[in-house]
């Protein structure tokens, strides 16, 4: 029996586990962003292939680094041989494909295509990553796609009537962009530009608030001061010397789930804003007991 929670963990932690709440509360402002009555069915198909997207295109990127972290981390669960290289293949290879047959069987053909961008920019970005550092554009559109697959399942592909969703997929490829970018500045030289990133993505994310319809700005400053808060940790995280990165770049990437429970706030979607805080809290939970980046 401890033989096999073991092995749980250790594929627990190869999925990294801690962060998938993240994509949870993307499925959720995707979908509050075209409806304000969702179907609990499609919202929670989507979540399961948008999982098994996630999980698999974590296991891949380990996979494909296996040759390099057998000089510089060996001992990661794959070069230590923890988890057998085939067998993490596989693990990868079954969440992708599971999750493109839960979008072709279940939803519409504008729905399957933004998938297939999707697995695209997944294997794509796993594949290159260490080359290209440009690269973090595909991880950002990976980020992006969930609102649109999540909103064009709901209205079964008719996204043309509403622009949100592709506006937010907007903003959340930049994010990721933006997060990534502070996390290669490293060099002490580039220290200035890292902290005018960090201090212009909480404004930049406020500022967009003023696209939804029908906001005061009252409920946008209200609420965004959680917000303010949060990457007033991370961006302190930059500052330090030496600079915490990596933990600045979990505060960020936690802090997702809280950008979409101040959106669906906005949106007057308080039962989803609290599902979306939930996802925040139990990626903070769950980074305690598994590694999350």
């Amino acid at each position: 029996m401890q033989k096999i929670v073991g092995s749980l963990k250790n594929y627990m932690t190869l999925s990294r586990l801690p962060l998938l709440p993240t994509c949870w509360s993307n499925v959720l402002l995707g979908t509050a962003l075209v409806t304000t009555s969702p179907n609990w069915t499609v919202l929670l198909l989507v979540a399961l292939a948008i999982s098994l997207f996630y999980i698999g295109g974590m296991a891949l990127n380990d996979v494909v680094d296996v040759p390099i972290d057998l000089k510089e981390r060996p001992d990661r669960l794959l070069p230590s041989g923890i988890i057998p290289y085939s067998h993490a293949l596989l693990f990868a290879l079954a969440c992708l494909i599971g999750g493109s047959f839960i979008i072709v069987y279940f939803f519409s053909l504008t729905t399957t295509v933004l998938a297939f961008f999707l697995l695209t920019s997944i294997v794509l970005y796993d594949l290159f990553h260490k080359q290209w550092a440009s690269t973090s554009f595909l991880m950002g559109i990976c980020r992006g796609l969930v609102y649109l697959i999540a909103a064009s399942a709901m209205v079964k592909g008719s996204l043309s009537v509403n622009p949100l969703p592709l506006y937010f997929a907007v903003l959340l490829t930049l994010y990721i962009m933006g997060i990534t970018l502070i996390a290669r500045l490293e060099n002490e030289s580039y220290m200035d530009k890292r902290k005018i990133i960090a201090i212009a993505i909480p404004i930049a994310i406020i500022s967009f608030a003023f696209l939804l319809p029908q906001v005061h700005w009252s409920m946008v400053v209200a609420g965004g001061i959680p917000l303010f808060l949060w990457f007033w940790v991370a961006y302190r995280a930059i500052c330090q010397q030496p600079p915490q990165t990596k933990k600045a770049l979990f505060f960020w990437i936690a802090g997702i789930s809280l950008i979409d429970a101040y959106f669906l706030l906005l949106l007057e979607n308080y039962s989803f804003s609290l599902l979306a805080m939930l996802c925040f809290l139990l990626t903070l939970f769950m980074s305690k007991k598994l590694k999350a980046i």
